[in-house]
Formats: structure tokens, C-alpha cells, sequence
């Protein structure tokens, strides 16, 4: 049977395109499955300066975030679990690509799914820190600031798996573009 395990939560350093580097502030929800601890949710919160917007994704983690022409988007990786594609906020649309990446982009009204061919051509690589490890390892991220040098040193301990190295779009477009931006 699974119960909540640990949540652990800091500021981290994400660098966009053009060198400027934010801070946002995360909070990665675990579940005890046994004797393991099992990422299952991340909060997002994101100033950009004109307002701050906060985000539960259930069962994914953001990757990537940076921004284009004044729009913000992120690449979420993870997937769905026990219905959480049907409350309310939490559906990122349909699965397009191989790697269990989903596209986002911030609008007036919050996060909304789009579809990963109409992400900027430009943004190419994950910049957020990538959820390897055990979950002690990640625990001494917690109440603290994840800089960009710490990042560098985690992709050392832990390279990114081949669906972590790219942001991938897909051959063939969701076939229901119905429910993608």
C-alpha cells in the first residue's frame, strides 16, 4: 500500500537561452511504495516579475523553462497515474513523443498543454535539474538553493538517460489537436 512519504522542496537557478538566469521555487512530493520512496509530484512556483503563478503537475516534474517573445513554456517529464489526467488543472494532454515528455506554456490563465511540435525550435536541451538519485541524495537539496553549479555537478554523478538528453518532438502530431494548444 503507498503513503505519502516526504516532500522536499528549494529555489533553484534555471539559466534561459538568452544567459539570463531565474529562480524559481519547487516542491517534489514523494510516496513510500514499500521500503522506496517514489517521486510523484511537483509544485512549480514562477515570479516572472509581473506575477507569480504556482502549479501542482501530478506525476510530472518540469525539465525545461524559458521563455519566448514574453510566453513562458516548460517541457514536463513523468505521466499519469490513478486518474490524475481527470481532476481538474492536471490534464497536459496526449503523450505525442517517445520519452514522456509533455509541452506547457503559460497564459493568462495559468498552464496550459500545447503540443511539442510548436515549441520554439530553439530550446533543444532540459535546463532544470533532472530527478536522478535516491531520494537521500535529493533530500539535501532541501530548504536550500540549487545553483547552477550544483546542477553541473549532479549531471556528473547522475548523466542524463538518453530521454533526457534532448527536448524530442514528435514525427506525427497528437491525433487529437483538439485538446493541445
Amino acid at each position: 500500500m503507498a503513503e505519502q512519504a516526504a516532500a522536499y522542496e528549494w529555489d533553484e537557478e534555471v539559466q534561459l537561452q538568452g544567459a539570463e538566469v531565474v529562480v524559481v521555487h519547487l516542491k517534489h512530493a514523494y510516496e513510500r511504495v514499500g521500503r522506496t520512496a517514489v517521486w510523484r509530484d511537483t509544485t512549480l512556483t514562477l515570479n516572472d516579475g509581473q506575477r507569480t503563478v504556482t502549479q501542482l503537475f501530478k506525476g510530472f516534474h518540469p525539465i525545461f523553462l524559458d521563455r519566448d517573445n514574453g510566453t513562458w513554456y516548460a517541457v514536463l517529464s513523468g505521466s499519469y497515474y490513478r486518474k490524475s489526467q481527470q481532476e481538474p488543472g492536471q490534464d497536459w494532454g496526449d503523450l505525442e513523443g517517445p520519452y514522456g515528455q509533455w509541452a506547457v506554456r503559460l497564459g493568462d490563465d495559468g498552464w496550459k498543454p500545447m503540443s511539442m511540435t510548436r515549441l520554439p525550435a530553439r530550446f533543444q536541451e532540459p535546463n532544470m535539474l533532472l530527478l536522478y538519485g535516491e531520494e537521500q541524495e535529493i533530500a539535501r537539496f532541501h530548504g536550500k538553493r540549487v545553483t547552477l553549479a550544483d546542477k553541473r555537478a549532479w549531471l556528473v554523478r547522475h548523466p542524463p538517460g538518453y530521454s533526457h538528453l534532448k527536448l524530442t518532438r514528435p514525427i506525427v502530431p497528437s491525433q487529437r489537436p483538439d485538446r493541445l494548444n
